[in-house]
């Protein structure tokens, strides 16, 4: 169960720090697309001549904005998700008893919705992509065995 809770708190804080890196991301398309947009209004008399270019450069604009919506919900969702399993963890090496029950609720969470982002192929994913449930799949397993149940039930917090 320490070995667990350390886990859930490693992964909980990496997750917290690649989720600010997601962030800052989507906010660096944010700034840049503005930047894109004003020089494509500037250069539009001049250098888009035919409508096709002023077209394309348009669809461009669109795309950029959808990406950089996927890319900052994703970064507040994997925040939260970190947080979650961040406090999951530290729920676990106290041994408190909704310490389990939030991590088979995080565990289920986070296997639905890999697997519908997996199926659903917003982006191409590898088959290693499948790894990523190998932590929320063992973390449920653990926290169904017979012996965790029992000794989160003697947990008094």
């Amino acid at each position: 169960m320490t070995a667990i809770g350390s886990l859930s708190i490693f992964i909980g804080v990496l997750g917290l720090l690649l989720s600010g890196l997601i962030l800052i991301g989507g906010y660096q398309i944010d700034r840049n697309l503005g930047a894109v947009e004003q020089s494509l209004q500037t250069a539009a008399e001049r250098e888009f001549r035919s409508q096709r270019a002023a077209q394309q450069a348009e669809q461009t604009g669109e795309e950029l904005r959808r990406a950089q919506e996927l890319i900052m919900t994703d970064g507040v969702i994997y925040a939260g998700l970190s947080f979650w399993i961040l406090i999951m963890g530290v729920g676990t090496l106290r041994m408190t008893w909704w310490a389990r029950w939030g991590s088979i609720l995080w565990s289920l969470v986070c296997i639905g919705m890999l697997v519908t982002v997996i199926v659903l192929r917003p982006v191409d994913f590898s088959v290693g992509s499948w790894l990523i449930l190998i932590y929320p799949v063992v973390l449920l397993i653990s926290c169904a065995h017979p012996a965790w149940r029992q000794a989160f039930r003697r947990a008094p917090g």
